[in-house]
């Protein structure tokens, strides 16, 4: 089975969550995995940054309103490449399996974590999501181009972050080099210690609105289906 590297994983989790988190059958990934024609489709769909004439410049403020990162080696809009993500860990939630939260304070517009995982066409998505139990939980996340991630053994701890109908966080789409890729980033100040979480929304065809919400947050839609997976 597919195991994290416990090298890695040192000190990422809280607790004694981490031997039990060691032994599910799960891959701790940096980056997604693309193979074949849909490698191939990926190639390009997005355009290149503009070249960087420095932080702050015309041409920086053009690419980040684009959600396109420069590739100026000491420009600012280079998030992703540079991993500059808060600090978080993995625990486990009293009612809804695991969590991520912070670490340290996180300001508005921090990167959390990029959301990795097997990048799959829709028949395949389809084909394995018919073979979930019912109750089991998705870490299926809509891509581009009716493309899907699929963290389910392979991905990042974005995986882990819950749903809540007022959340403090949300996926954005960013661009390297042409490839599109995505990210989970802060919507609201957040302090240490407090859960991230994001609004779930089920893909088109993905019918669990029988589930209960159990987010907890004012204005909770609680029984009406607020979703099962990223």
């Amino acid at each position: 089975p597919l195991a994290f590297r416990q090298d890695i994983l040192a000190g990422k989790l809280a607790g004694r969550s981490r031997d039990v988190l060691l032994r599910s059958r799960f891959e701790l990934i940096s980056q997604s995995v693309v193979t074949g024609a849909t490698r191939r489709k990926l190639r390009g769909m997005d355009p290149v940054a503009d070249v960087c004439d420095g932080e702050g410049s015309e041409s920086c403020i053009l690419n980040f309103g684009l959600e396109l990162e420069c590739e100026n080696g000491v420009c600012g809009n280079r998030g992703l490449q540079r991993r500059a993500f808060v600090t978080t860990e993995a625990f486990k939630t009293k009612d809804r399996g695991w969590g991520l939260r912070l670490t340290a304070d996180a300001a508005k517009g921090a990167m959390v974590e990029e959301y990795v995982g097997e990048i799959v066409e829709p028949s395949e998505f389809w084909k394995r999501f018919d073979a979930t139990d019912i109750a089991d939980p998705l870490y299926f996340c809509e891509f581009v181009d009716g493309l899907i991630i699929d963290a389910t053994y392979k991905g990042s701890f974005a995986r882990l972050i819950n749903h809540a109908c007022t959340p403090n966080a949300r996926l954005q789409h960013r661009s390297v080099a042409g490839w599109r890729r995505v990210v989970v980033v802060m919507i609201e100040d957040g302090k240490a210690g407090e859960e991230v979480t994001v609004a779930y929304r089920l893909p088109d065809g993905v019918n669990r609105m029988w589930q209960k919400c159990l987010c907890g947050r004012r204005g909770c839609v609680s029984g009406k289906g607020a979703g099962a997976g990223v």
